[in-house]
């Protein structure tokens, strides 16, 4: 079957978003819970083009568990980076996996961590129910990874208007790399990257504006790179959206005055 770029990052997100989730469980199982859950969030490393993690401290050193996307493997780690623990997971079973994960964190936190669980739920589709894991290809893998660590960079430059400069976080739940802060004590800016969802049918760039409880109205636009998006009902998203395809034979200084000039219209 031949895939599209887009369909290639489309089907590595269901992979990688179903991997990831044994990372979050670690964070339940050996972190001290933040009330915006921020525990169980990860980071994407871009040098290292690795899903990395919180490190917690266990046994005289500090450990956390990574998802190599390359290899589509989770692996433990130590604060020196050496692998400790890796486990395949292309078609592997759901049950296998879970196994390995409760085996190899009582080793390593020393924990008997069998009745952690997760604390939302994910898409029912079977893409995500059945027992065994995706087997995504190298092109999947390296075009989320290429796109990914692109679209992260594009927004980078947001952060620098925040009163309190954050780095860019992937939240388990929705698989989505997302950063958040206030502008000014009224304005808070919120932007990201998400995977294809029911309001863009493929991975898209994010911005919008948080201002009195809700989010900030836009009027919806037609332009030629990216569009507004108008709240369906009151109280509903509303923000400004670059979908895959509308920047991927973009440059990338165009997309970051595309980028500037919806956080300017955010802003004012």
């Amino acid at each position: 079957m031949q895939y599209t770029p887009v369909a290639l990052v489309k089907e590595a997100d269901i992979a990688l978003h179903r991997g990831a989730q044994y990372l979050t469980l670690t964070a339940k199982a050996f972190l001290s819970p933040e009330d915006d859950d921020s525990h169980t969030n990860l980071e994407w490393n871009h040098e290292r083009q690795r899903l990395e993690g919180r490190w917690f401290r266990a046994t005289g050193n500090e450990y956390r568990l990574t998802l190599s996307p390359s290899d589509y493997e989770l692996i433990w780690e130590d604060r020196s980076r050496v692998a400790v623990e890796r486990k395949q997971l292309a078609q592997a079973q759901l049950s296998e996996v879970r196994s390995w994960w409760e085996a190899t964190a009582k080793t390593i936190g020393e924990k008997d961590v069998s009745e952690i669980q997760l604390h939302y739920e994910l898409p029912d589709d079977e893409v995500y129910t059945s027992e065994a894991l995706p087997n995504p290809n190298s092109d999947m893998l390296g075009a989320w990874m290429r796109w990914r660590t692109r679209a992260e960079k594009l927004l980078q430059g947001t952060k620098s208007i925040l009163t309190h400069p954050r780095d860019i976080r992937v939240w388990p739940h929705h698989f989505d790399s997302g950063l958040y802060g206030e502008v000014t004590s009224e304005l808070a800016l919120g932007v990201g990257v998400a995977p294809a969802d029911t309001m863009v049918d493929e991975p898209y760039i994010y911005l919008y504006g948080w201002k009195n409880e809700q989010y900030k109205p836009m009027t919806e636009s037609h332009d030629e790179i990216g569009k507004w998006i108008a709240p369906e009902s009151k109280g509903g998203w509303s923000g400004f959206v670059l979908p895959f395809n509308d920047i991927e034979n973009v440059s990338d200084d165009e997309v970051r005055e595309v980028i500037n000039s919806a956080t300017q219209a955010i802003l004012s």
